[in-house]
């Protein structure tokens, strides 16, 4: 019976550390778990309202930030190129569309349940840390495990 009470009081403490340790990450969910009709092509159309991002590895793009120029979160990036013009834009999109890793569109959510911006990613995760209470830096993202 002690035992089995040493057991809990550890995992507790365990699980109370782990909340404690990524208490300060941002997190993506994907646009649909949230009712949001905002899709990849409606971003394209709007690119301007955003600095916009990318990612790749020697086979593919894999990732593309969209930061909404106009809200009072930050978006640090880093290792991430950025797309200055809407063909580049395009490029990548049909790139990632045809690759055999099908993307989904996701909203970067921060540690303070704002929203910092959307993800349209051929995987679900991303690393984003907060800075401060409005700054997220987002690290370079890593590839899908064939790569």
């Amino acid at each position: 019976m002690k035992t089995t009470a040493i057991y809990k009081v550890a995992i507790a403490v365990t699980l109370l550390f782990f909340a404690i340790g990524c208490s300060n990450y941002g997190k993506l969910v994907k646009s649909d778990d949230v009712n949001d009709s905002l899709s990849i092509y409606t971003l394209e159309k709007t690119w301007e309202k955003y600095t916009v991002y990318y990612t790749w590895t020697k086979k593919a793009y894999y990732a593309l930030l969209f930061d909404p120029k106009e809200d009072k979160q930050t978006l640090v990036v880093r290792r991430w190129i950025q797309i200055k013009d809407k063909e580049t834009l395009s490029r990548v999109i049909a790139d990632m569309n045809h690759h055999r890793y099908r993307p989904g569109m996701y909203n970067m959510i921060g540690p303070n349940g704002h929203l910092y911006g959307y993800v349209y990613s051929t995987t679900g995760w991303i690393i984003a840390k907060a800075i401060n209470d409005t700054t997220l830096q987002v690290y370079d993202f890593p590839p899908p495990p064939d790569r």
